[in-house]
């Protein structure tokens, strides 16, 4: 998240939340390189976690440089890139292109000191940092992560409200405690808006409380990690449909085979 008014005014970007990182559980897909360039469309917020508070912060949509240059990447980091050049004919040293994407770990510092190597991974292998939340993201996690990103990432379309409830429904998913109400006002995350009125939060409820089945929806969403600074979940189009977790994968068939009827989602655990 950016912090207009503590210590990352104008320089590093936080993420709020947990300081450290560890590295996804999960096989690295690739790698890309890339630097943080601004958060917008946006809102600012209070996040708190377990009722510790972490000041004002940007919430909305980041955006990243990716590097362009050959050799700066591999296997589906360079579909990444493809994905916003068109081609890569238009591959060139040192261009770089703008990729929107959503924070998805916290209290890391957003890479604007330089660029940085990512590795990109499914979102069920990503980790989402800290000594208190080790591991990578439950399969359940990444259910709603791909039903959200599949049903309202279109509603954003500029908006700084829809942005600002995008983000806090994707760090909603991530950190509630299992069991808990998705409710980004309440419980062990919360977010009290300082900019824009009270709608936006509304708004991430309303969507996360729209989320169900059992479904993983394969729509090229990935997770980009690197262990010293901030994560970000993005889709990339074109990306390989081979992204479906196996043991939800026989759930779904087993629960149609024996007309057990609506599954009802466990709830998150934190990674």
């Amino acid at each position: 998240m950016w912090n207009r008014r503590t210590t990352v005014m104008g320089a590093a970007a936080l993420c709020v939340l947990l300081a450290g990182v560890v590295r996804a559980n999960g096989v690295s897909r690739g790698t890309v390189t890339l630097k943080h360039k601004d958060v917008n469309p946006r809102r600012t917020g209070e996040v708190y976690l377990d009722n510790n508070g972490y000041g004002n912060v940007y919430v909305g949509q980041y955006n990243l440089y990716l590097k362009t240059s050959v050799g700066t990447h591999s296997d589906e980091g360079t579909l990444l890139v493809d994905s916003f050049l068109g081609s890569d004919d238009d591959y060139g040293d040192p261009l770089q292109v703008v990729a929107p994407s959503w924070c998805s770990d916290v209290v890391q510092v957003a890479p604007t000191d330089g660029w940085r190597l990512y590795d990109v991974y499914l979102p069920q292998d990503a980790p989402i940092g800290g000594d208190n939340v080790p591991g990578g993201m439950t399969n359940d996690q990444a259910i709603l992560l791909s039903k959200l990103f599949s049903e309202y990432i279109d509603d954003v379309g500029g908006s700084n409200n829809n942005a600002a409830a995008f983000e806090a429904a994707i760090w909603e998913i991530i950190y509630e405690t299992p069991g808990g109400t998705l409710d980004v006002t309440a419980d062990r995350l919360r977010v009290v808006p300082t900019s824009g009125g009270s709608g936006w939060t509304s708004t991430a409820n309303i969507w996360l409380n729209s989320l169900s089945g059992v479904e993983y929806v394969d729509i090229g969403l990935r997770v980009l990690v690197n262990e010293h600074r901030q994560d970000y979940a993005l889709t990339i189009p074109g990306a390989p449909g081979n992204n479906v977790p196996e043991p939800l994968t026989m759930l779904a068939v087993g629960l149609s085979v024996t007309g057990l009827g609506a599954y009802v989602r466990r709830r998150l655990a934190t990674a």
